[in-house]
Parts: C-alpha cells; sequence; structure tokens
C-alpha cells in the first residue's frame, strides 16, 4: 500500500533506498557520472562568476568616466573575463544537457533490463495474481525513467544550491537580511508542495487496477486477434465507452491536482516576486543616492533574480525527487519481491552423477506418486492423490470434463507450479532437483492457449530450441513431424515468410495452420517427452488423425502424454486415464476401458453416437 497521508517522516523515509538508487547510477556509466557531476558544480558556479565579471566592467566603465580616463585598452582585462565566464557558461551548459541525455538513455536500458529479468525469474503462479500484476504496472508506469529524474533533479538541485550559496554571498555583502527574505517564501511554501506531491503518486498508485483495465480495453479495439468477435458483436462501442468512462476519470484527478498545485504555486510565486520587487526599489533609491555604484545596481539586481529563481528550483527540485522518490520505492518493491529459487544444483543422496538421469540405458519413466495439489489462494484441492507411471515408448492420454484437472498435471510436469504433496520422479529423481535449463530440454510441449508469433516462420518453429534458430535441416524436421511443411511450401517466401499482420509483408494462418507450427516448435526440441494439452482443437478429423499417427512414431523410443476431448484419438494410446473432480477414476488401455463399461465406456459411447447422428443418410 501507499501511504495515504502527508508527514515529514514519510519524506525522510521516501529516501530509503538512495544507496541503490546511486549504485546504478554509478554502475550503468561511471564516465559519464562523474563528468555530469563536474560541469554541474561549475555550471552552478559559473553564474555567480559573470555577475561580478559584469560588476567590474560596469564600475570600470563608470569609474573611467567620470574621472575622465577613457583608454579602451584598459577595458579588454575587464571585457575579455566578462567574454570568457559568458562562453564558458553557455558551452558548458549545452556539453552538460548532450551528456545527461546520453547517460539517460543508458539508465533506461538499464533499469528496463532489471524489470525484464526480475519478471522472468517469477513462478508463473505470480502471474496469475492480480496483485503481482499491479506491483510490475507500478514498476514499469514511468519507474525505469524515475531514477535518473531522481539524478537529474539531484545535478539541477546542486546546481540550484550551488548558484544560490555564490549569489548569497554577493548580497551578504550588501545586506545580509535580504538573504532571510528571499528564502522565507520557498521553505514556507516546501510543505505545501510536498502534500501535492504526496496526493499525486496515491491517485497514481490507486489507480493502477482501473489502468490496466483501460490498457486492457485499448487492446480489445486495436489488436487483431481481437477485432472478429469485437465487429460480430458490434462491441466497439460499449467498449470505447467504458474505455472513455476511464479516460474522463484520470482527466478530472489529473485536472483537479494541476489547479490545486497552480493555486500554491501562484500564491507564493506572487508573495516572492513582491519581496523581489520591494529589494529593486531598495537598490534602486541607494543607487539614486549615490550609495552603490551603477555596476553594483546591476550586480544586485542579477543576484537578487538569480537567488529567487535558485530558491525556487531548489524548492522545485525537493518536490520533484520526494515525488520520484515514492515512485522508486514501487521500483525496489517489485525488484525486491522474494522467489523461492527453483534451479538449485543436485542435492541427490545417490551414488551416481548429475548427468546419469538421462543415460540412455536408463528406462526413463515419469512417475506421479501419491500427488496432490492446491492452487494459491484455494482450499480446494485441485488434484488429489494421483499416482501414475509413464515409460519410453508409451503414450498416455488425459481425458475427462473441463476443469477436471488434466491441464494441472501438464503444469505440474512442466514445474509451473509444485505438487502440494507429494512428488514427481523422472528416472527416479525427483523433477524439482533436475536443474530447471535441462528439465526444459527434456520436454517438449504445446499448450492449448500457445502463442502466435509475430515472427517469420523459421524463427516461430526454432524457438522451440533457441540455440539451433538458424538450423534449417532440425527446423524442416520438425515442420514434416508435425505435418506443417506441406503448406509452409506454398508460403510467399516459404520459411522466411513473416506471420500474422502486424508487420509489413505479414502472412496470416489459419486456427490449424498455427497449431501446427505450435506442434512443430515442440517437435524442434530432442525431447524425451512430448506433452500435448489440446494439440488438434482446431484441426478436422483427418487432420487430426495425421498429427497423432507422427506422435505416434515420434514417440516411439520416447514417452508422451496428451489430452483431447475427441475420443475417437484416445483409444490410440498405450493408456488411457479418466481424471473427474482432480482425482483418477479409471485408467487402462482402450479397450480393458470400454470392457469396464463404466465412465469412460459411457462418454466415449456418447462422443461416437452424437458423431454418428450427425452423418447424413
Amino acid at each position: 500500500m501507499g501511504n495515504t497521508s502527508f508527514s515529514f517522516k514519510g519524506v525522510i523515509e521516501s529516501f530509503v533506498h538512495w544507496r541503490k538508487i546511486w549504485e546504478i547510477l554509478y554502475k550503468a556509466d561511471k564516465r559519464y557520472f562523474f563528468i555530469i557531476i563536474i560541469l554541474t558544480v561549475l555550471s552552478g558556479i559559473f553564474p555567480a562568476a559573470v555577475i561580478l565579471a559584469t560588476e567590474n566592467l560596469i564600475n570600470f566603465i563608470q569609474y573611467s568616466t567620470e574621472v575622465g580616463v577613457i583608454e579602451f585598452g584598459n577595458l579588454l582585462p575587464y571585457f575579455g573575463l566578462f567574454a570568457l565566464l559568458t562562453f564558458v557558461t553557455g558551452v558548458s551548459n549545452l556539453v552538460l544537457t548532450v551528456f545527461q541525455l546520453n547517460y539517460q538513455n543508458l539508465l533506461v536500458k538499464e533499469i528496463n533490463l532489471k524489470i525484464i529479468e526480475k519478471s522472468v525469474s517469477l513462478p508463473y503462479h505470480y502471474f496469475e495474481d492480480s496483485e503481482i500484476y499491479d506491483m510490475l504496472q507500478r514498476a514499469r508506469t514511468g519507474a525505469a525513467s524515475k531514477p535518473y529524474q531522481i539524478f537529474e533533479s539531484m545535478i539541477n538541485g546542486s546546481r540550484s544550491l550551488i548558484s544560490l550559496i555564490s549569489v548569497i554571498g554577493i548580497l551578504i555583502s550588501w545586506k545580509w537580511w535580504t538573504v532571510f527574505l528571499l528564502l522565507l517564501i520557498p521553505l514556507v511554501s516546501s510543505t505545501s508542495l510536498l502534500k501535492v506531491g504526496n496526493l499525486f503518486f496515491q491517485v497514481n498508485y490507486k489507480r493502477v487496477k482501473e489502468q490496466r483495465k483501460q490498457m486492457y480495453y485499448l487492446n480489445l479495439l486495436t489488436m487483431d486477434r481481437y477485432v472478429k468477435e469485437i465487429k460480430l458483436f458490434d462491441l466497439s462501442k460499449f467498449i470505447t465507452e467504458r474505455f472513455k468512462v476511464l479516460q474522463e476519470k484520470f482527466y478530472q484527478q489529473d485536472k483537479s491536482l494541476f489547479f490545486k498545485r497552480f493555486r500554491i504555486e501562484m500564491l507564493f510565486t506572487t508573495l516572492s516576486l513582491a519581496i523581489v520587487i520591494y529589494l529593486n526599489y531598495v537598490i534602486i533609491n541607494e543607487a539614486f543616492n549615490g550609495v552603490i555604484a551603477i555596476g553594483s545596481l546591476v550586480a544586485y539586481f542579477q543576484a537578487i533574480t538569480r537567488a529567487q529563481t535558485s530558491s525556487q528550483e531548489l524548492i522545485g527540485t525537493f518536490f520533484n525527487i520526494y515525488q520520484n522518490n515514492l515512485y522508486v520505492n514501487q521500483l525496489f518493491k517489485f525488484l525486491h519481491l522474494e522467489v523461492n529459487n527453483d534451479n538449485k544444483e543436485f542435492t541427490i543422496e545417490e551414488p551416481r552423477s548429475k548427468e546419469t538421469f538421462l543415460e540412455a540405458n536408463l528406462p526413463q519413466t515419469l512417475e506421479f506418486r501419491n500427488v496432490s495439489f492446491q492452487y494459491p489462494g484455494s482450499k480446494n484441492y485441485a488434484l488429489k492423490n494421483i499416482s501414475f507411471c509413464i515409460k519410453k515408448g508409451e503414450s498416455v492420454a488425459l481425458v475427462g470434463e473441463n476443469g477436471s484437472g488434466k491441464s494441472t498435471i501438464i503444469k505440474l510436469i512442466t514445474r509451473l507450479y509444485k505438487p502440494t504433496e507429494g512428488e514427481i520422479l523422472f528416472n527416479n529423481v525427483p523433477i524439482n532437483d533436475i536443474p530447471i535449463e535441462k528439465w526444459s530440454k527434456i520436454i517438449g510441449t504445446v499448450f492449448q492457449d500457445y502463442i502466435q508469433y509475430e515472427f517469420p516462420v523459421y524463427e516461430n518453429i526454432g524457438f522451440g530450441d533457441w540455440e539451433n534458430i538458424d538450423n534449417m535441416k532440425l527446423i524442416k524436421e520438425a515442420a514434416h513431424n508435425s505435418g506443417a511443411h506441406t503448406f509452409i511450401n506454398s508460403l510467399p517466401k516459404e520459411y522466411e515468410t513473416q506471420l500474422g499482420k502486424w508487420f509489413d509483408d505479414g502472412v496470416q494462418l489459419s486456427g490449424g495452420q498455427w497449431q501446427r507450427i505450435a506442434i512443430a516448435r515442440a517437435y524442434m526440441k530432442k525431447a524425451h517427452i512430448f506433452l500435448l494439452d489440446e494439440p488438434t482443437a482446431a484441426l478436422d478429423p483427418l487432420s487430426e488423425i495425421d498429427v497423432f499417427n507422427k506422435l505416434k512414431d515420434l514417440s516411439k523410443d520416447k514417452a508422451s502424454i496428451f489430452i483431447t476431448h475427441r475420443y475417437s484419438t484416445v483409444k490410440h494410446a498405450t493408456k488411457i486415464i479418466l481424471i473427474e473432480n482432480g482425482e483418477i477414476k479409471e485408467q487402462g488401455t482402450h479397450d480393458e476401458l470400454i470392457a469396464l463399461q463404466g465412465r469412460y465406456s459411457y462418454l466415449y459411447n456418447t462422443q461416437v453416437q452424437n458423431y454418428l447422428e450427425k452423418q447424413p443418410m
């Protein structure tokens, strides 16, 4: 949760991650880091130096005019110093701006990579948690640029502070009390501005869920995968109205905050300018009465203006730093999210090497041993005491009604989740003891919600084993095994064809063709176990038979587990497991289960009968 109220304790606590921020700033590019700091110090000193050079130049001209000794050569050193300082000030500011822009790009790149790396490290179940999504959104929303904005504010604040201190020295030499008048209003206004900064943060913190909804509405209206159904059901007006409601709500919130800040700044700016005008009157009065020289008048005018501007900048900088700190704290909250590392080394107490679990002479078995599972936050068991074993050369079909727990078994094998109770073993080794990068090479998976990558064909398939993404021999072999090779050859650029419609020259495939590409991606791996969750849902019956025949050929020296609702293909599996309410109700071959006259037999005969009734007479 964000802080709900403003306090100076909260201001101090907002700086809790500064050490980490400075580590990121320093490591991004040490050279840029130090160059910017040096240029900042100089850019803070130069304005006061220019004011003093101006004062000396004008006073020298006035003095020479009054005494009647005017020699231009004597004026050149004063003018030369003034010109040099003016030139160096302008050039140093330009150089500083260039370095700041480059440094900002480096820093944003660094932080975006940290956010991506953290996201990749999160377990799958984190992405089914709306709170984690909110946390990720808060980290992404501008947080990548906030550390640099803090650094930039520190740079600008340091420059303003150095400039303020230097011009204060000039004003103290005239009238010491002017300093207190110039600093009074900015200091008084700081509390009000910090309160507004906290309000800005609170509004943005609380609107994250609605911002995600707004982005979802935008995706529904602008992405090709949704456009058919949106048009078919004429939903565009309805969803657009939802989008507009949120957009108007955000606009009104921001408008209210902007005017609140404007009223505060207008009040204190008016008071501050009144003080500046009063002090300028005092200076003019003294110059008119001959108390100070004309050059001093100009110098004091500039010093007062600079002091007023620098003090306002300093308070504004502190306001920006405090507000950005609040956002950066959300970034670090996400980056420090605790994750159980599932990629551990072997801790097996068996007398064999770490690699022997893949030796060819092993039986290669995958076993569920008394496995039960509850989804995070759920009181109900999705699986209850599941036990079965599959060996090399076997294929297991998981059948049952929707929500029975079939896909959960696939998620456990792929280690998207860990069993709540029991264990899953590969060659008698718990799969969670096998390094994740090795386990991912053992299994080849097709999920029912597979991704349609907007990439060329060869990359879509090659992603199954990205280390061989340029190996066209392996890619074409995988395409042949999935049955995708035939239609790929008919595409404009064959395997080089861009898929999807997001980018130039893209070709959109049918649902069945996309599914064969996804199956080819799984076959790209030289896997020991193939896992297919509804792999043929978009295929016609003949194509489905072709896919399963190829799977059967591929599984002769491998194992496969597949989920399907078409019982016509299930009967070719070496073992069928019927799941109901998270439990195994029946298992055996097709003939054994038909002879049992149980639930499987009923489901199979019902589907066959429905199919026969639909055939033309």
